[in-house]
This record gives C-alpha cells, structure tokens and sequence, in this order.
C-alpha cells in the first residue's frame, strides 16, 4: 500500500469509530471519499430518500462530533 492508501484507510477507521453510520456515509458523499466527486446535499437526500434539511442537520451533527475529536484535526483539517 502506498502513503495515500494507507491515510485514506485511517482516515475511514476515525470517521468509522466517530460517527453512525448514517453519519458517515453522508461525510463520505458530501467529500466524495470513495469516488472523488463530491455530491450536495441535494444529490445525497435524493440518494437517502430524504429531504436535503434532515440531511444538512446530520452533516452538521458530524461535523461537530469530528471537530471535538483530538484525532481527526491531524487527518481531516484540509475539509474541516
């Protein structure tokens, strides 16, 4: 595995230790994580089946469980 490989894998194992898993899909969509094309809020309510406010709440809840996290700052400060 490569240096990139292995920092996405870490990245995944916090997000995966943090946050519900409804939770991290929506961070994984909205940073495009596992396909490199960011999806909005828009685009992943339509996914989930759901209305983009439920979802813009659930991305926020995340967020703020991520920025108190000691961890995360050193893995994700380019997105938060």
């Amino acid at each position: 595995m490569d240096k990139n490989t292995n920092k996405i894998d870490e990245r995944l194992d916090i997000l995966s230790s943090i946050l519900e898993s409804d939770e991290k899909m929506i961070v994984y969509l909205y940073l495009g994580f596992h396909t490199k094309e960011k999806l909005s809020l828009d685009q992943i309510a339509k996914f989930m089946g759901t209305s983009r406010e439920p979802v813009r709440k659930r991305l926020n809840k995340a967020i703020e469980k991520l920025q108190k996290n000691p961890n995360v700052k050193k893995y994700f400060e380019d997105y938060l």
